[in-house]
């Protein structure tokens, strides 16, 4: 496979929801931008979707979370394993290791043999990242009396923003994400699209050598996810036996406008959320999550790995 970064410099805030309208999210997860690219796909390249589900589901193309980057350093969620370290009595340090979500990629080994600088590397990433805000909104309905209600969002710091990585077999295909990625950001991603927020500007990096080399570590003894996945049901029983990971919920309304009458609920799906360690790679699958009475609704579950030997 071929790896690529590719770099969201947001121009706006954004509202990347959890469920509750008043509280903002700083990040994407990897079904998130899957359903964005299907919908930016059918607008510039075809109605038949299923060509490119189909490298998607044939192994041609794989997409993680986004994850946070502050200037120049790319971080990674913090494994979901456990961490010796002789500094594990500080109470500093453990109220810090709480607060740990992400870890400069480059400080990665570091961190796994329990030698990083933790509390100064979550008061840098604080510090850098961005921060959330809450503006009151006013719906307005046929001249009845104004309803007021909370959206929460979120701002990037003008050197910070999220990445993803897009790991390919052909350049064209590469090409194809970047071109919907591209329009995406034009119209923004996320929540509250219509109020302008989520526009960002894209552009493709290299990767490090030392992530290239963990993203094509096949025979590692841990590897850890960095996109949401679900095993299949022939996979799970192996793959849950000698696995550290959290289970997420992810729901949300049919974004199609040709599905049905009215706004549908897609069926909730249970995902190992990103960070999360096992020792067996998997297929992972991408899932019809609709109500089997219009056309597919689709969930992507499918892993990319990082080796955190």
């Amino acid at each position: 496979m071929n790896y690529k970064i590719l770099k969201l410099k947001f121009k706006t805030d954004v509202h990347f929801g959890n469920g509750n309208l008043s509280d903002a999210e700083n990040i994407i997860y990897a079904d998130t931008i899957f359903s964005a690219i299907c919908q930016e796909y059918i607008k510039l390249y075809s109605d038949n979707l299923e060509e490119l589900v189909d490298k998607f589901r044939n192994n041609l193309i794989y997409i993680s979370d986004t994850m946070p980057y502050i200037e120049d350093i790319y971080y990674v969620p913090k494994p979901i394993k456990r961490i010796e370290s002789d500094r594990e009595s500080n109470s500093v340090l453990k109220k810090a290791a709480k607060k740990l979500n992400y870890i400069p990629i480059n400080c990665l080994g570091e961190y796994l043999k329990g030698d990083m600088e933790i509390k100064s590397e979550v008061d840098h990433f604080e510090n850098h990242i961005g921060k959330r805000y809450s503006k009151v909104s006013v719906n307005l309905r046929n001249g009845e009396e104004a309803e007021p209600f909370r959206v929460g969002t979120y701002r990037f710091k003008e050197s910070s923003g999220l990445y993803f990585i897009v790991a390919y077999e052909k350049k064209e295909d590469f090409e194809l994400i970047f071109n919907c990625m591209n329009s995406i950001g034009y119209s923004g991603i996320g929540g509250k699209k219509s109020s302008g927020l989520g526009k960002f500007e894209l552009c493709d990096e290299e990767l490090s050598e030392e992530f290239k080399k963990r993203l094509k570590s096949e025979d590692a003894h841990t590897h850890m996810l960095i996109s949401v996945a679900l095993p299949t049901e022939t996979e799970i029983h192996s793959v849950i036996q000698d696995a550290n990971f959290t289970l997420i919920k992810r729901a949300g309304f049919v974004a199609s406008q040709t599905y049905g009458n009215t706004q549908k609920k897609k069926k909730d799906l249970f995902v190992m959320k990103s960070g999360s360690c096992c020792s067996i790679v998997f297929q992972g699958d991408i899932y019809d999550v609709g109500d089997g009475e219009g056309h597919p609704v689709y969930r992507y579950a499918k892993p990319l790995f990082l080796e955190v030997e």
